[in-house]
């Protein structure tokens, strides 16, 4: 905490375009902290959709697999660029 408050105000005394702006340390704190926590839960929302996709599909079957890379096909599951 004294290392975010000491950081706020060397951001303070350095100035810029909103210097006559003063904004309350607790309130910067605040918005950190939740700033912190949307994207805590953006980002664990990703990982949980993502797993849930890989879940979701269909086991590899591992005859098919070597069947289509010994006649050269491809893998309809992965979409050609």
């Amino acid at each position: 905490m004294d290392q975010a408050r000491e950081l706020v105000e060397r951001l303070r005394r350095a100035g810029g375009p909103s210097q006559d702006v003063a904004v309350p340390l607790g309130s910067f704190m605040r918005g950190l902290a939740l700033g912190a926590l949307v994207g805590a839960a953006i980002a664990g929302s990703t990982i949980w959709n993502r797993r849930q996709q890989r879940l979701a599909r269909p086991a590899a079957d591992p005859g098919r697999d070597a069947l289509a890379a010994a006649s050269g096909a491809q893998d309809d599951r992965i979409p050609s660029q």
